[in-house]
């Protein structure tokens, strides 16, 4: 596909997005009758946007950045979820987590297409083991072996580096992390609603959360994973 086509089909699905967010039936809504919507008939990028534009107008900054970052899980390179996501972070106070160097050197593919690119190295590899046992074209089947392991490896490492982590969260509610799980124990620190934030371990009706240097407990009710639990 040719530069200019690509663009074009960006920019339609650009346009796609917004008349989606603005359309009299997804505008018309609460962010109650959106998620009941979204709960029926699954995730899309549209309704998500929708619902996380609801949210921001009624100042809920954690649950409409949270709606922006599972929109971004389908449509990762689309603009008009990357421009709102940064406004309403701007807005909450909050910034983007700096990811680590594995992850910026791997980001340029999504996990699926890392998986797809494993998947071709596997059939060169496969084919270069048929031409090996039948003796065909063996000058090219050893380095194709190599070179189709070498990929199956090195795509399957970077598509588990890019994939959503099931630890992500986000903070959807103004409540101090305390050193130990329970509602009267000293605090640790305020984190700001909008945040992400890493769940390391599970207790009651707490869970154990980090975001940088620092730690603390959280009521379960405070934060929501980006990726639902199955």
């Amino acid at each position: 596909m040719t530069r200019p086509a690509k663009s074009l089909l960006g920019a339609l699905a650009t346009i796609a997005v917004l008349l989606a967010m603005f359309s009299p039936s997804m505008a018309s809504a609460t962010p109650a009758e959106l998620e009941r919507g979204i709960e029926q008939r699954g995730w899309s990028s549209q309704a998500l946007l929708a619902l996380s534009s609801e949210y921001d107008a009624t100042g809920d900054k954690g649950r409409a950045i949270l709606a922006l970052e599972r929109a971004r899980l389908l449509s990762p390179r689309e603009g008009a979820i990357e421009s709102a996501l940064a406004r309403v972070r701007s807005e909450a106070g909050v910034s983007e987590p700096q990811p680590s160097r594995a992850r910026r050197a791997v980001a340029t593919l999504t996990a699926d297409e890392w998986a797809w690119v494993a998947l071709g190295g596997g059939l060169i590899a496969c084919m270069s083991l048929v031409g090996l046992a039948w003796g065909h074209a063996r000058v090219l089947a050893r380095p194709s072996l190599v070179v189709g392991t070498v990929a199956v490896v090195l795509a399957g490492m970077a598509a588990t580096i890019v994939a959503p982590s099931s630890d992500r969260a986000i903070v959807v509610a103004d409540e101090v992390a305390r050193i130990s799980p329970f509602p009267a124990a000293e605090p640790s620190f305020e984190p700001l609603e909008g945040e992400a934030v890493v769940i390391e371990q599970e207790r009651g009706e707490f869970v154990h959360v980090r975001i940088g240097d620092r730690t603390g407990w959280l009521p379960r009710t405070a934060v929501e994973r980006v990726v639902p639990p199955s």
